[in-house]
């Protein structure tokens, strides 16, 4: 294998034993079509995911985008880039990625931010990073089933749609303080 000066690997194809670079596509889903057509090319050229942007009036929903893709195809991960808490509330948001995860057989990624830009463009503000810490507590211990959600039947409910292996979680934070809260467990 070949490395760079600084000691980064060269991608490589899917299905080789070493750590190499992983590839990512971010994209904007104008229809439901264009969504899917773009997902299986991207697995055909070996992404490694797809991520949908979360914004509303300006794209189709990603969830339900996410799931046609996730039947149709086979192994590209599927996430959102990202989700926010003040149009979604995190039982919601829980509750879509549950199901999002079962239909893709384990393949979905949480993808979740306080809310800029969509946020700002409808007149409202950005959750603040206390409250945002909070939410995403309450979406691990649901998809996770454990811990104590102050609304045990919601944390009920939405255990039932979990499946055995929970989505990956990222989240996105471009200040100093958004960063450390972010590499909290």
């Amino acid at each position: 294998m070949q490395r760079c000066d600084n000691q980064f690997p060269i991608l490589a194809p899917r299905g080789l034993t070493e750590t190499f670079m992983k590839f990512c596509l971010h994209s904007s889903a104008r229809t439901v079509q264009e969504t899917v057509a773009r997902a299986q090319r991207a697995e055909a050229l070996g992404f490694e995911a797809i991520f949908l942007a979360d914004s509303q009036m300006n794209n189709v929903d990603p969830y339900q985008a996410l799931a046609l893709c996730a039947i149709n195809t086979k192994i590209i991960r599927l996430g959102t880039a990202v989700t926010n808490m003040v149009y979604r509330d995190p039982t919601i948001t829980a509750n879509s990625f549950a199901t999002l995860n079962e239909i893709s057989q384990g393949r979905a990624i949480i993808g979740m931010g306080t809310g800029d830009g969509p946020v700002y463009s409808l007149g409202r503000t950005a959750t603040k990073l206390a409250d945002f810490e909070k939410g995403l507590r309450v979406m691990r211990d649901l998809l996770h089933d454990r811990g104590d959600v102050d609304r045990s039947e919601l944390r009920e409910a939405i255990a039932r749609w979990a499946c055995a292996r929970a989505a990956r979680r990222w989240t996105a934070g471009l200040g100093v303080r958004s960063r450390r809260r972010r590499c909290r467990r």
